[in-house]
């Protein structure tokens, strides 16, 4: 496993990134009732180029902690199959937690239901220890949290799966303050790099070693 070539791909991912997302663009998307949607006009098209670079350069699985009703994960789940991994989804879908109103995880299989070969369903909170336990047992190649929003659950799930090789993508930055801190705080104790961008609603965690042995001998050691 080689890293320079990665990171030579990701700096031009980034680029585009930039030059994409614009305050007018996300302007246009996001109206004054939905304040919610600011920053998610081209957010799935950058989650799929962001899995695909992790899963050709990497080894490991895919995971997506919050899953909701699937329409992410219908994407993930693409890439997921077309490089012969899986995609662990993980969301309790319990009726009273964060957004849920019962009808959630009917929808969710509804939308991945091409893909069933290719998802690992995990119902339970992400911070349940069976599930961190398992998650740190698996090799990640591409993360995506949008878990529960407070600052203690979001920098549990960043935590959980800060050994992926690749990108952790973060959601809801614009308007949550607490994932803004979790993220904060994750890069002050894991040495992570950040790359975002104030209308682009994600943003993007990774190391950067200079090899994997370094990456498995320093990285996860702090984790």
């Amino acid at each position: 496993m080689t890293f320079e070539p990665f990171f030579t791909e990701l700096n031009g991912l980034f680029a585009r990134y930039l030059s994409s997302a614009s305050r007018e663009a996300q302007h246009s998307y996001c109206t004054p009732e939905n304040r919610y949607r600011f920053g998610s006009q081209g957010q799935v098209e950058r989650l799929i180029a962001a899995a695909e670079l992790c899963t050709k350069h990497f080894s490991g699985d895919l995971v997506e902690i919050g899953c909701f009703e699937g329409s992410t994960s219908k994407h993930l789940c693409k890439v997921a199959k077309q490089y012969s991994r899986k995609l662990i989804c993980v969301d309790p879908w319990e009726t009273g937690t964060q957004n849920c109103e019962g009808s959630e995880y009917n929808a969710f299989l509804e939308a991945t239901k091409e893909y069933r070969d290719t998802t690992e369903i995990i119902r339970k909170s992400s911070m349940h220890p069976d599930v961190v336990s398992t998650l740190r047992s698996r090799e990640i190649a591409f993360a995506y949290v949008d878990g529960l929003h407070t600052l203690d659950a979001c920098f549990s799930d960043i935590k959980t799966v800060g050994h992926c090789y690749g990108i952790i993508a973060v959601d809801d930055l614009p308007w949550c303050r607490e994932v803004r801190q979790a993220i904060a705080k994750s890069l002050f104790q894991f040495d992570f790099e950040w790359f975002g961008n104030p209308y682009m609603r994600e943003g993007y965690l990774f190391h950067r070693p200079k090899s994997e042995r370094e990456f498995l001998q320093g990285t996860r050691d702090k984790l």
